[in-house]
């Protein structure tokens, strides 16, 4: 997964630094919604990362518990 495309598909741009605060977060909602339900494990890790790389993860323990 490209990681720009996630950012583009999740917040609606390329750069969520020129989002207003509400617009980050119902994006980081999306995202985490899009986490919950995904069951490719590596499209899932893929949106874990991009969670990771923005602050919001979960902890891998119960991210990727089965």
């Amino acid at each position: 997964m490209d990681l720009d495309a996630l950012i583009l598909h999740f917040f609606g741009t390329e750069d969520p630094a020129e989002l207003t605060e509400a617009e980050y977060e119902r994006g980081l909602e999306r995202l985490g919604i899009g986490f919950g339900v995904e069951r490719e494990p590596s499209r899932k890790f893929a949106l874990w990362t991009l969670m990771e790389a923005l602050g919001v993860a979960p902890l891998p323990a119960e991210a990727f518990a089965k």
